[in-house]
């Protein structure tokens, strides 16, 4: 037991308001407590609200980007003409070679509807 509480329950009785804690600023507080909250609950939609307003912005912005490099390369493509090499026959060297990618392209073994060899099942290592 402490030795400044007297163990007369008496006095004890009469003096038990004094160690009770005083809660006058209770209500003021919670309604510190209130205010606070509405406020972070607004700063907390007004950043989401400019989240999504910069979203958009950027979304927006790529959109942009992508007509403008679509319509430039609208606009590029067409100057450009491809030579042919049958059109181009300078001399013998790239006549002969013109025959030559023929003979290849004719030749091709991807092309040709051929059965496969006949395979032999009896080969074995003992012979």
């Amino acid at each position: 037991m402490k030795p400044d509480i007297m163990p007369d329950q008496t006095q004890f009785m009469a003096e038990s308001p004094l160690y009770e804690k005083v809660k006058v600023g209770n209500e003021a507080e919670q309604l510190l407590s209130e205010q606070d909250l509405e406020q972070r609950q607004q700063k907390k939609i007004k950043r989401m609200v400019i989240g999504a307003i910069v979203f958009l912005l950027i979304v927006a912005g790529i959109f942009v980007l992508i007509k403008l490099r679509s319509s430039l390369e609208e606009e590029v493509g067409p100057e450009i003409e491809e030579v042919k090499l049958d059109e181009v026959i300078v001399g013998p060297f790239n006549q002969r070679l013109l025959e030559l990618e023929k003979e290849l392209e004719l030749a091709d073994p991807n092309q040709e509807e051929l059965p496969f060899p006949p395979i032999d099942f009896e080969i074995s290592l003992e012979k």
